[in-house]
């Protein structure tokens, strides 16, 4: 159980607190979060105990989502932060994309997304027809989406036609 690290003591003279389990002081109140837990979430790993400026956070993705940022800008994950001096909120960002995501390209209601294994992943486009040609104007693929659709593709740049849509994508 956490406690206010000016209250530690008297918490643990109390004979009432042990029933509890461990008590550990808390210096400053580190609170992480999900911008959307139905993307990823958050969790604090290490808080800030007495005596310390030092507290651990990791964001979780779920599948099909990549971590973004922390809401201060931060892309390190998991990350330690060293000088928390006050309490702090910390939210993690995501974003739709597989780990290992390269590039993600976002217009007109669709994305595509190039993943580490050599495929493009195209989001936001269900029941739609799909076109994607090479930069020779080459159709390499036509089809109705799926939620996601999956085109193994060799790297290059692609554009990704989708409705009355069009996009650029870079499969590396």
């Amino acid at each position: 159980m956490y406690v206010p690290c000016a209250g530690h003591d008297d918490y643990n003279m109390a004979g009432y607190w042990t029933a509890v389990g461990e008590l550990i002081g808390i210096e400053h109140w580190v609170t992480v979060m999900s911008s959307n837990e139905a993307m990823g979430t958050a969790e604090l790993v290490q808080p800030v105990s007495c005596g310390t400026t030092v507290a651990q956070m990791e964001a979780i993705p779920n599948e099909g989502y990549r971590f973004v940022e922390w809401s201060d800008g931060n892309t390190e994950n998991p990350r330690i932060v060293y000088d928390v001096t006050s309490d702090t909120t910390f939210v993690a960002e995501f974003a739709l994309g597989a780990s290992g995501v390269d590039v993600i390209t976002q217009q007109g209601g669709f994305s595509v997304v190039s993943t580490d294994e050599g495929s493009l992943q195209v989001y936001g486009a269900a029941d739609k027809e799909i076109s994607v040609y090479n930069l020779q104007g080459m159709c390499m693929f036509r089809g109705i989406a799926d939620e996601p659709t999956v085109i193994s593709l060799p790297a290059g740049v692609y554009m990704v036609q989708a409705g009355n849509k069009t996009i650029k994508a870079i499969n590396r």
